[in-house]
């Protein structure tokens, strides 16, 4: 009896492990295999002053995505411009890497550049480095991920109502505000066209020009190269065809130049008027005798 139930026992043993690997037509079916994780790492370069010497780039955030670029994750590069992520094995396909005023201008071979933004890597075993998959050089070698100061083309005209139509206006004045308070400006030509060279942002773009009102604030972004912005003549012309703001500064200069001429002839002519007085004493003073003779006689 102790017999046929460990026969019984073998055989329920062999048919669990055969099972798995056995399939129902007889053919023999691989084990599956638990998924892992796999870790990339790379490094990051500041390439602005020069190609041929990289500064490793920190504060560089550093976007993992899969292949219908989800985002997986997110890290900011150190100070030896070094970002690493772990993923689900198979998950991981694209990278994004950004800062303020930077863009990516150089690639190891095995990164590639799609839709201008996402960058495509590949995985192989030649990149392994303590299990790791190194996906670029270090920061100050040949080939890390290259990011440099880019600046981008804000452009446009400048026109003036003029009755029923408009005229290119020349010398208006281009101002455009960063987000951080810095201005850059730009001046029209004969053709009221103008261009300035902006770092990657938004900006807020006003014109003045003399004798027409300045227009409103309108929001930019760099590669913005046909704006047109038109101009309302001023009506409100004072002194010499100026405009109210012009002519009070013009009005103000003829003031304190009319002041200090005032002065000036005032100090002059006092300097020429000036009199000298003289006392005169035109009384004859006694005589001694006289004055004896008032001192014996009293």
């Amino acid at each position: 009896m102790l017999m046929r139930i460990g026969l019984v026992a073998v055989a329920l043993a062999l048919v669990t492990v055969l099972v798995p690997v056995f399939g129902s037509d007889g053919t023999v079916e691989p084990a599956s295999e638990v998924p892992g994780d796999t870790t990339i790492f790379g490094f990051v370069a500041d390439v602005s002053t020069n190609l041929e010497k990289n500064i490793p780039f920190g504060d560089v955030v550093v976007t993992l995505y899969d292949s219908d670029r989800v985002p997986l994750g997110t890290c900011v590069t150190d100070a030896d411009g070094r970002f690493e992520f772990t993923y689900p094995d198979g998950t991981g396909r694209y990278l994004t890497f950004e800062h303020e005023r930077y863009t990516v201008q150089t690639l190891p071979s095995d990164m590639v550049v799609v839709d201008g933004q996402f960058v495509r890597f590949d995985i192989r075993d030649g990149m392994l480095v303590d299990g790791k998959y190194m996906l670029t050089s270090v920061a100050s070698g040949y080939s890390p991920v290259g990011m440099r100061i880019t600046m981008v083309e804000i452009a446009g005209y400048v026109y003036g109502k003029d009755g029923s139509g408009r005229v290119p206006l020349e010398d208006a004045q281009v101002s455009l505000v960063s987000s951080n308070g810095e201005t850059t400006y730009a001046y029209t030509n004969d053709k009221g066209y103008f261009s300035a060279s902006c770092y990657i942002g938004t900006y807020e773009l006003t014109v003045s020009c003399k004798g027409f009102m300045q227009s409103s604030t309108v929001e930019v972004e760099t590669g913005d190269n046909a704006l047109e912005i038109v101009l309302e003549r001023n009506d409100y012309s004072l002194l010499f065809g100026l405009d109210t703001p012009h002519a009070g500064e013009l009005i103000g200069i003829l003031v304190v130049l009319t002041v200090i001429l005032v002065i000036g002839l005032i100090h002059t002519m006092g300097k020429r008027g000036r009199v000298e007085i003289e006392f005169i004493n035109d009384l004859e003073s006694p005589r001694e005798e006289e004055v004896e003779e008032d001192l014996r006689y009293p």
